[in-house]
């Protein structure tokens, strides 16, 4: 289906880390010092940085374990998860700037708001309390419970939750990956500048725009 910018949007879906949340270097500060606790050695940084976006085990695979048998990488998912968070938790979640007052206004305008994110659920409780923000999201999807984007599902979920069509809901996102979920979803998608992804990464995938940040959004709306 061809979605154009002049369908009524009525449902928000938000990717979490890199878009709401400003977590790519939590992130790596706590991967990196994973790795280090399991005698590993670290990643390419610049490949670390773009990877986070993808599911966990994607991440691991492509960057620790490419050639490791399944029953030794599925063991190795869990060690690396668990330690994973336990130096994850330690760092204190930090909105991106000017994303709260965005959220407000949007959920005060009367926007179905959603968040699908390929982060752990436990990752994403953990940063909704820490940022106060549980409450202006209608429902919430991570990779623990859906197949992980670029996967459509957790979209699709988001849209019957919110008794929204796809074509008026709005995915949007710091990683190639919710570009190709929302418009395998038949959604609108924009991309933001504040995580893994540069302008040219994600121009490839053809979002319906491309904004500094998700604080740009309420703007964006009015404009249309």
């Amino acid at each position: 289906m061809h979605i154009t910018q002049n369908q009524a949007i009525r449902c928000i879906i938000f990717d979490w880390d890199g878009t709401l949340i400003d977590s790519i270097k939590p992130l790596i500060v706590a991967f990196n010092q994973t790795c280090d606790a399991l005698s590993l050695a670290r990643p390419d940084q610049d490949r670390l940085r773009k990877s986070f976006g993808n599911h966990s085990q994607t991440i691991l695979k492509q960057l620790m374990a490419p050639s490791m048998e399944a029953k030794e990488f599925e063991s190795f998912v869990i060690t690396f998860e668990k330690l994973f968070f336990e130096h994850y938790r330690l760092l204190h979640p930090i909105l991106i700037e000017n994303t709260k007052p965005t959220l407000v206004k949007l959920k005060n305008q009367g926007y179905h708001i959603c968040i699908a994110t390929n982060a752990p659920r436990p990752v994403l409780l953990r940063g909704l309390k820490a940022t106060s923000t549980m409450d202006l999201f209608d429902f919430t999807a991570s990779a623990d419970e859906f197949p992980p984007k670029p996967s459509p599902l957790m979209l699709e979920k988001c849209a019957i939750m919110t008794e929204t069509l796809p074509e008026n809901c709005l995915m949007v996102g710091d990683h190639y990956n919710d570009i190709l979920a929302g418009q395998a979803a038949s959604m609108q998608t924009i991309g933001v500048l504040t995580g893994s992804q540069d302008r040219q990464g994600l121009s490839t995938h053809q979002p319906s725009d491309i904004l500094p940040s998700a604080a740009e959004l309420a703007n964006w709306l009015d404009k249309r």
